[in-house]
C-alpha cells in the first residue's frame, strides 16, 4: 500500500514538473513574440 502511494506521489510530482516546464516554455515564447 505504501509503495502504491509512493508511486502515485512520484507520478503527480512528475506531471506537475512537466506542466511547470510547459508553462515556462509558453511564457518564454510569448515574451519573445
Amino acid at each position: 500500500m505504501i509503495k502504491f502511494i509512493q508511486n502515485l506521489a512520484q507520478l503527480v510530482y512528475k506531471s506537475d514538473w512537466r506542466m511547470d516546464n510547459q508553462i515556462r516554455f509558453i511564457r518564454s515564447q510569448s515574451s519573445h513574440a
